[in-house]
């Protein structure tokens, strides 16, 4: 049997490229596991606002929540259904500018933050 030679730099290279991919599954574990997390509130809220369906299988609905193409494709569908003019309106239509001058209590809470 004869031993075979390997350069240090080769094993550190490999080393190295291991523990990265480690890095890299772990990272991606944790997407997936937030990914789940966001696809239930996202559907629960979905549900409550009336743009998801409720006699659907749930599991059905938060796996295509949970994969990135079919959750923009609802994004896109549910965006048909909202309007611009659905959007910050009061339901009494009336609209009020914000305003951009700091109030009394909100420089009070930034000097508390030595922000100000």
């Amino acid at each position: 049997m004869t031993d075979t030679k390997v350069p240090t730099e080769l094993l550190t290279d490999v080393v190295d490229f291991v523990e990265s991919t480690g890095e890299i599954l772990a990272a991606r574990e944790k997407q997936a596991s937030e990914v789940t997390v966001q696809a239930k509130l996202t559907l629960d809220t979905l549900k409550k606002q009336g743009l998801a369906q409720t006699n659907v299988d749930e599991t059905k609905q938060l796996a295509l929540l949970s994969n990135p193409v079919e959750a923009l494709k609802a994004l896109a569908k549910t965006a048909e259904l909202v309007t611009p003019a659905k959007l910050g309106r009061s339901e009494g239509g009336t609209n009020k500018t914000a305003s951009m001058s700091k109030q009394s209590a909100d420089q009070q809470f930034e000097v508390a933050l030595g922000l100000a």
